[in-house]
């Protein structure tokens, strides 16, 4: 089921683990894929 746990579906952010910096969520985009504007870390999807 899409969007009962973090990291799924279509909306919501990108966080950085690292720093905190948090970012829209692209549709189609994994979050994973982008670097952190700030640091330069992994984004994840929170």
């Amino acid at each position: 089921m899409s969007g009962d746990r973090p990291g799924s579906g279509p909306g919501g952010n990108c966080v950085c683990p690292k720093c905190g910096k948090t970012v829209s969520h692209m549709r189609g985009i994994p979050c994973i894929s982008k670097k952190c504007p700030e640091c330069g870390a992994r984004m994840t999807k929170g």
